[in-house]
């Protein structure tokens, strides 16, 4: 089981960092000529056509007739509208767009309607973000059982600079007695070297009184690949290597070199009647390869009213080697209110 998802996570990250050079865009020009290569911008009139044959052309807009692309695009329009999809074959004169949240399937657009194509983004200031959820599931009865959940993030995000902290903490109650008690966080930084390449370094932290675990620290650093940062859809890939320090109450201590990867996602559908979201963590030992620590995350959440949300969560931790008497596999369901700014 552990051999097939970690397969699975290493093929899917694979096929992300090589995607932009395996897929093609095509031109067509008045005078009957195809080009193939990869759209990569148009402002001013002016489209800048990667080709693996002569590197990057500028091409007048006026002498494009059609355009297809193998990958979304962001799109502006004269009156400033923005749609993020794939361009399609359509009649001469005109683009088809499929939009990636598939509000519409497919519409047409004349090609003189286009303003800009992955337009530059303007210099950003500090942009901040941040959200907390809480949810509570008390029970009575027989037996009186109280679950407090508690998670939050902070994003600070500037041109070349990414700052993100997260933390998530839970409380189990029977009959007023502590029964379970853990928390998870993580600190990363990113300095972006490129529009989408970056370099990173980040610490998580776990404890986990019913697992035995007094503290696991895990720093890494690494490189780190954001194929999408728009106000719908973010996708970043990181792999690195990394130092596991695992300090129990019972057991015996540990420290390992490891290389670590994560998977962050989010993608906003239907005109953002709901997000999805998945966040993947996986550590694997350098010196015991059996030895595999997966922290996942997977949910949905709704907007509510104004900064409320309603979050719909599973929670995912997968342990290999974990301490003797503890389940490798733990799971848990979420149903919790935050505020998101």
């Amino acid at each position: 089981m552990k051999v097939n998802r970690l397969a699975v996570v290493i093929f899917i990250v694979s096929m992300l960092l090589i995607a932009e050079n395996v897929l093609a865009d095509e031109i067509w020009l008045k005078n009957g000529d195809r080009i193939t290569g990869t759209v990569k911008t148009m402002e001013d009139k002016v489209l800048i056509f990667k080709t693996p044959y002569a590197g990057e052309m500028s091409i007048k807009w006026d002498e494009i007739t059609a355009v297809t692309t193998d990958s979304p695009i962001e799109m502006v329009l004269h009156d400033d509208t923005s749609f993020l999809g794939s361009m399609e074959p359509a009649p001469e004169g005109q683009v088809e767009l499929h939009l990636v949240d598939e509000t519409v399937e497919r519409f047409a657009i004349d090609l003189s309607e286009v303003k800009a194509i992955n337009p530059t983004p303007p210099d950003r200031g500090l942009e901040v973000k941040a959200r907390l959820n809480i949810g509570v599931n008390i029970e009575t009865g027989n037996t009186d059982t109280e679950e407090y959940d508690v998670d939050g993030e902070l994003s600070l995000r500037s041109e070349k600079n990414r700052f993100n902290l997260y933390g998530e903490y839970e409380l189990d109650k029977a009959d007023g007695d502590k029964t379970s008690e853990k928390s998870k966080g993580l600190g990363k930084y990113d300095r972006f070297l490129t529009q989408k390449f970056y370099i990173y370094g980040s610490t998580f932290f776990e404890t986990d009184v019913k697992k035995d675990l007094d503290l696991r620290l895990i720093p890494s650093a690494g490189p780190g690949y954001q194929f999408y940062e728009t106000e719908l859809t973010n996708l970043s890939v990181e792999l690195g290597p990394a130092y596991v320090i695992e300090r129990f109450d019972e057991s015996d201590d540990d420290e390992y070199m490891a290389g670590q990867w994560r998977i962050n996602f989010d993608h906003y559908f239907f005109k953002k009647i709901f997000q999805f979201f998945h966040f993947d963590q996986g550590t694997l030992s350098l010196e015991d390869t059996s030895d595999i620590v997966i922290v996942s995350r997977t949910g949905i959440r709704m907007p509510l009213y104004k900064y409320f949300n309603l979050t719909a969560q599973w929670n995912w931790d997968w342990d290999n080697s974990p301490a003797p008497g503890d389940d490798k596999s733990d799971n848990e369901y979420i149903l919790s209110v935050g505020v998101q700014y």
